[in-house]
């Protein structure tokens, strides 16, 4: 049994990305030609400069035993021996270096599995209720449906040069457990006059600016169902917006379509692929589900108090009879890769389809006989403390943060630990309901699915004084499934350091408030929302450096917090909110100069301000400041002398780092137009962390791209002719954007390029940007490629 077909292509796409890495070792390939390859491919640079992560793609989270011991055996061999389950039901191989990828790769591939649509904007794994085939109140199996769909995208190219990414899910049932009304496509079982088929919903998803998915369709059999992804995907691809990554998602072609004209433009598309030959999906069994029998030795269920416990918490039955489901619980999604080989080997003779990832970071374990319990009971005491333990601890999701995520503000995978550390030590004290579902990021981004929590957190960075300390947002009260989702709304932030505290004084809340309502989700929904919202205010403040040292120290961190090696990594970035409060804090502090008399006061106020307005924008340098003076000196090295600020505001600098009160006292104004040309500058700035001058110089002639046969850049009867030969991928495309950006609609710009990656790259993406490609012709070793502006 496999749960994709590998497509056929996937060995030679190893070996390109192989010399892709060779090359780029020898210094031939710059690092952002292999990143537009390995990001799609599933390898992404963690946090440690050199280390990568591996990404496994398990459709529906199904992976059979000998998979996953092949996975096991990768992580050992290849990466630090520790497996992480993703709420996406994948698999990710951590601490892999890069010559390690390819063989990690290749045996992975040799039992079918893949990373191949792991990262980038490619089409992501399909996930699925991890319930499907074996929930008993299940309209139907969806999980032949979903191999059956990926099977048929990963082998579809147009799968790989999205806008952005793409995000599938098929749930078996209302309410859905699977994510339906989150995702960019997300498939709900239905039956219709006694045929199987699915309601549709589109462009929902979290991140940034989050929305809810809306019905495309109330039913369409299940043969359809290529015919509906396609069609989305082609719209997507075709008006997504490739400018701006940070508003590519398809929910924001959704907003700037307006749903009439998205559904009717999806809808014109539809009709188009409808003719399309194979686009049917045909699926004799729609129940993948066994009940073979099971050869294995008997073992007398054991009658001690844990095993009981394990049971009633763990051990749930399936339709099939005889038959019961089993969930391992994995603190935080970790789980070292030894314990997974030795429970694929007590695995195998169950069943190939027996393990399913699932979507709060767990393994879920189906077709379990009554005489295996006692054995997995035995096995998985070995592998997770958490297997005789309250269930919410199983149900904790946390993304990685800071401790190995380019990305990451905040560390709340040690927070975690903290929260559960203090649990555990007054466990006589007040606990969470077994239902409760607590989630954890460690920046904006959604990765720890935050904003489906009953109580959730993301992280952030705040500012006292002259120093900065962790803190977190909480949002509270989503609701996952059903016509009433919704996202969790926030109430409050609060120290990182203080987390803890705070979530016993919610526990204890509950207990002593909310039993009477049933649940944490009713209590919220009622009482809950103003208990929480006044501890958030108590938590809310906090003490200065002086008075308390440990707030401004992130959970398993040893040095005080701050943003050194923040970046905008392979995903997208979550640094703008410090930005905003600087900029915030700068006009704040000239207007209580304008209210202050003239004196030494007025002139703490303006210096105040200057600082704040001159570190506003040192994170995009990766500049982390100690003092006003290093920002200062800073700003003025990285902003001023660089051209990207103007040279007058130095005096108003050189004011500041004199702290000379009676100059800064006169200098509101020249405090205001600081802040006015930092706050444009940051207005500038693409999401990138990337400044329009900045990508001017990119398209300007550097070193790496020098003239062929004295040939200079100029103006002929075609129009504009630029020869980027010996410019790589994406460069040579950045720069024909930057020169399409200077001319006017109807020019013609003429562009040489070299044979390769980039003659087949550089069209496409110049189709994608909306321009017509009037020619394209060799001309002896290279290409010339013709083009309108539009």
């Amino acid at each position: 049994m496999r749960f994709y077909e590998l497509p056929h292509t996937v060995h030679n796409e190893i070996d390109t990305l192989e010399r892709l890495i060779e090359r780029h070792i020898a210094g031939e390939v710059d690092a952002a030609e292999l990143k537009a390859h390995r990001v799609p491919f599933g390898v992404y640079e963690q946090r440690k400069d050199g280390s990568y992560m591996v990404r496994v793609r398990c459709t529906a989270g199904g992976i059979t035993p000998e998979q996953l011991a092949v996975v096991a055996r990768c992580a050992e061999q290849y990466g630090s021996g520790v497996i992480h389950a993703t709420t996406r039901q994948e698999l990710q191989i951590h601490d892999v270096s890069l010559e390690s990828a390819i063989p990690a790769l290749r045996e992975l591939a040799k039992v079918g599995l893949s990373s191949r649509g792991g990262g980038g904007n490619t089409v992501r794994n399909i996930t699925a209720s991890y319930d499907s085939g074996v929930a008993a109140d299940e309209v139907f199996d969806v999980t032949p449906w979903a191999v059956a769909l990926s099977s048929r995208l990963i082998a579809d190219p147009e799968s790989w040069k999205l806008p952005r990414k793409f995000k599938i899910t098929f749930a078996n049932r209302e309410p859905d457990n699977a994510n339906a009304r989150f995702n960019d496509l997300g498939f709900v079982a239905r039956m219709a006059n006694g045929q199987q088929g699915f309601a549709v919903y589109a462009a929902g998803g979290m991140g940034a600016k989050p929305e809810i998915a809306h019905l495309l369709h109330e039913f369409i059999p299940s043969r359809d169902i290529l015919a509906v992804t396609r069609a989305l995907r082609n719209l997507f691809s075709f008006r997504g917006n490739r400018r701006n990554k940070h508003a590519a998602r398809l929910r924001f072609l959704f907003r700037t379509l307006g749903e009439e004209n998205f559904v009717k433009l999806y809808k014109e598309e539809l009709g188009r692929v409808m003719a399309y030959p194979d686009i049917a999906i045909d699926i004799k069994n729609g129940d993948a589900s066994t009940e073979g029998p099971v050869q294995s030795a008997i073992f007398d269920e054991p009658v001690d108090k844990k095993y009981q416990l394990w049971k009633s918490g763990y051990v749930y039955g399936q339709k099939q009879r005889d038959r019961s489901c089993v969930i391992v619980p994995l603190f935080l999604g970790q789980t070292d890769a030894r314990c997974m080989g030795r429970l694929a080997a007590v695995l195998k003779p169950v069943d190939a389809d027996t393990i399913r990832l699932t979507m709060d970071q767990n393994i879920a374990l189906r077709n379990i006989p009554p005489h295996m319990l006692p054995v997995l009971y035995r096995e998985l005491r070995e592998i997770t403390d958490l297997a005789a333990t309250n269930p919410v601890w199983g149900r904790v999701v946390s993304c990685a943060g800071a401790q190995t995520c380019r990305l990451g503000i905040c560390n709340p995978r040690e927070l975690v630990k903290a929260i559960y550390r203090k649990a555990e030590k007054n466990a006589g004290g007040a606990s969470f309901p077994d239902d409760i579902f607590p989630a954890f990021s460690g920046c904006p981004n959604s990765c720890g699915q935050h904003p489906l929590a009953d109580i959730g957190f993301f992280g952030g960075a705040r500012r006292n004084g002259d120093h900065l300390y962790p803190s977190y947002k909480v949002v509270i009260g989503a609701i996952r499934g059903g016509e009433n989702a919704r996202f969790a709304d926030p109430v409050g932030d609060i120290p990182a350091y203080k987390v803890p505290e705070f979530l016993e004084r919610v526990a204890k809340a509950w207990k002593k408030y909310g039993k009477p309502f049933g649940s944490f989700t009713k209590y919220i929904e009622t009482r809950g929302k103003y208990d929480i919202h006044a501890l958030c205010l108590r938590y809310k403040n906090a003490p200065s450096f002086e008075e308390d040292k440990n707030i401004y120290y992130d959970w398993g961190a040893d040095e005080p917090f701050s943003l050194k090696g923040k970046s905008p990594g392979e995903c997208s970035a979550g640094v703008f909110d410090l930005i905003d409060l600087d900029i915030s804090s700068a006009k704040k502090h000239v207007a209580e100069a304008e209210q202050a008399a003239k004196n030494a006061p007025a002139g703490k106020q303006v210096h105040a301000a200057i600082v704040a307005a001159s570190r506003a924008l040192l994170i995009t340098k990766g500049v982390s400041a100690d003092s006003p003076g290093q920002a200062l000196r800073a700003f003025q090295t990285h902003f001023i002398d660089t051209g990207l600020i103007s040279p007058k505001m130095n005096p108003v600098i050189d004011a500041a780092v004199k702290g000379d009160d009676a100059v800064l006292v006169a200098a509101k104004e020249e405090a205001m137009d600081l802040i006015d040309e930092v706050e444009a500058l940051y207005n500038s700035m693409d999401d990138s962390l990337v400044f329009p001058a900045e990508k001017l110089a990119v398209g300007t002639q550097l070193p790496d791209a020098p003239q062929k046969n004295g040939q200079d850049n100029r103006d002929v009867s075609a129009g504009k002719i630029k020869d980027y030969r010996g410019v790589a991928c994406p460069m040579n495309f950045v720069k024909v954007k930057i020169d399409l950006a200077g001319m006017s609609s109807g020019d013609i710009l003429e562009v040489l390029l070299d044979d390769g990656p980039p003659i087949e790259n550089v069209p496409r993406s110049v189709l994608a940007e909306g321009h017509a490609i009037v020619r394209q012709e060799r001309k002896g070793e290279c290409w010339s490629l013709v083009i309108r502006k539009q």
